[in-house]
């Protein structure tokens, strides 16, 4: 029988063993800022870690919260959880400048093919309207990751609707099957995320087709 410590911490020193011991040692600290509200410092460091470390953290701090909350007791409806004032405090200020250094960690790593083709305008939407940010990653308990896959997924769908990146009708130029592929690779990380579900985003690309098919 196994003596091991489990749980979401033990879990996560075992995962990030492997890890280089500068980013481990970024990725425990960054861990630590958050559960103390340092969100600042948070920040700066995090622009140090690849998406996928971030994933990592992103996913223990989710798994601490679910853990805290299953042992209290039901809060009453008009108060707030231990965790959503401490998300209130993390996000205060930085939300828009956390989510914006995880953007650019994921435009880089060229996970999303087509991102590219939209980035200036999910950019945009990050930086250019701050308040809706925090309030995705606050109210609406989203990650920083699946903010800006639902980002992708939005302007992605607007764009191919409007007919300006067809040949002709129905049929998708270079640009516009560059950022398909976009909305497919981002929506399907969402189902990962838990984002949305997998037939959530069966109806919406069968609804985007559609709309890519009438339009040019």
């Amino acid at each position: 029988m196994s003596n091991k410590p489990s749980g979401p911490i033990a879990d996560f020193q075992r995962e990030i063993a492997d890890w280089p011991v500068k980013q481990a040692k970024l990725a425990l600290e960054v861990v630590s800022l958050v559960l103390r509200g340092e969100s600042a410092k948070a920040n700066q460091l995090s622009g140090d870690l690849s998406v996928g470390q971030l994933r990592k953290v992103h996913a223990l701090l989710e798994c601490i919260e679910a853990e805290a909350e299953a042992v209290k007791e039901k809060p009453k409806p008009a108060k707030d959880s231990l965790f959503q004032r401490l998300r209130r405090a993390v996000w205060k200020d930085d939300a828009a400048e956390f989510t914006l250094n995880v953007f650019n960690q994921m435009l880089k790593s060229r996970e999303i093919r087509g991102f590219e083709f939209v980035s200036d305008d999910v950019r945009s939407l990050i930086v250019g309207e701050p308040a809706k940010t925090r309030a995705s990653l606050v109210e609406d308990r989203l990650s920083p990751e699946a903010l800006i896959c639902l980002l992708i997924t939005n302007v992605t769908f607007q764009k191919l609707s409007s007919g300006r990146y067809h040949v002709y009708r129905g049929v998708l130029g270079h640009a516009g099957n560059e950022m398909l592929a976009a909305y497919l690779a981002a929506s399907l990380r969402m189902v990962e995320l838990g984002t949305h579900t997998r037939q959530h985003h069966e109806k919406d690309y069968e609804r985007l087709c559609q709309e890519i098919k009438e339009a040019g």
